[in-house]
C-alpha cells in the first residue's frame, strides 16, 4: 500500500514574508507527517480548484486570525492576518472534507476553522474577552510547555500515549467561544478554555489548539500524527 498523500492548508499570499521562520512554522507540518509515514502537499486556494482523488487526508494548519465576519462577529478588533481568500477556501474544502469522510486534523488557526465552518464562534481576543484565563499566547519557543491540558474520558486520545493531564505548547491568542454543531470537547486547559475537539460520527476528524508538530521528539505527539496517517492509509480500502 502507498503511503497516504496529506494535503496541507497554507495561505497563498504573494507578498507575504519569504523568511527562514516562515519556513520553518511549514516544515515543521511537512516533518511531521513525513515522519508519521505520509506524503505532505502544500493545498492553497490558487492551486487546489477541484477536490482532487489523490488525497487521502487534509491537515488544516495555523496562520492568521479567521475573519470575524465569517462567525457573525461585527467587529474585527484585535483580529490580525486575516486572510478573506483561505478563509473562504478553507471553509469550503472542509464541508468537502466532511461529505467524504476523508481523515482530517486541524491544528491552532485548523481548530478554529473547524469550529467557525460548523456554526460555532471565536473569541477575537482571549486576554481580553476571557476574564481570569490563562495567558496562552506564550512566545518563548514553540517548543516551551506552557500550561496543561486534560482529555476527557471516552475519546479518541485515549488511543494513544496521551496521559489524563499533559502539557503542551501555546501559540495563540484566539480560541473557541461557542462550539459549532458535530462537535464534541476532547480536551480543556485549566482555565476551561477548549483545547481539542472531536467531529463526531467522523471517520478521523480531530483538531487540537497547541502546535504538537513542534513536539514530536515526544511519544503522545508522535502518535497522534502516527494515528492520522494509519487512519488515512484505510482510506484506500
Amino acid at each position: 500500500m502507498p503511503p497516504p498523500i496529506i494535503g496541507i492548508t497554507q495561505s497563498s499570499h504573494r507578498d507575504h514574508p519569504r523568511t527562514v521562520h516562515e519556513y520553518l512554522v511549514k516544515e515543521a507540518y511537512y516533518r511531521a507527517i513525513r515522519e508519521a509515514g505520509g506524503i505532505p502537499t502544500p493545498i492553497t486556494a490558487t492551486n487546489f480548484q477541484i477536490f482532487p482523488d489523490h488525497l487521502d487526508g487534509v491537515l488544516f494548519s495555523g496562520g492568521g486570525d479567521i475573519n470575524p465576519s465569517t462567525y457573525a462577529d461585527t467587529t474585527s478588533e484585535y483580529a490580525t492576518g486575516i486572510d478573506d481568500q483561505r478563509d473562504i477556501f478553507e471553509v469550503g474544502l472542509f464541508q468537502q472534507v466532511v461529505k467524504v469522510d476523508l481523515p482530517f486534523l486541524g491544528i491552532c488557526r485548523g481548530m478554529q476553522l473547524i469550529n467557525v465552518a460548523l456554526g460555532g464562534s471565536l473569541y477575537r481576543d482571549l486576554g481580553h474577552q476571557q476574564a481570569g484565563g490563562l495567558p496562552h499566547d506564550w512566545h518563548p519557543s514553540r517548543r516551551w510547555l506552557a500550561h496543561e491540558v486534560s482529555r476527557t474520558p471516552n475519546n479518541p486520545l485515549n488511543d494513544t500515549d496521551f496521559p489524563p493531564q499533559f502539557p503542551v505548547n501555546s501559540l495563540h491568542h484566539q480560541g473557541i467561544r461557542t462550539l459549532g454543531k458535530g462537535l464534541a470537547v476532547i480536551a480543556r486547559s485549566p482555565d476551561g478554555l477548549i483545547e481539542g475537539i472531536q467531529l463526531t460520527g467522523h471517520r478521523f476528524g480531530l483538531a487540537v489548539q497547541w502546535h504538537p508538530e513542534w513536539l514530536t521528539d515526544q511519544q503522545p505527539f508522535r502518535d497522534l500524527f502516527r494515528y492520522f496517517i494509519h487512519t488515512s492509509e484505510r482510506a484506500y480500502s
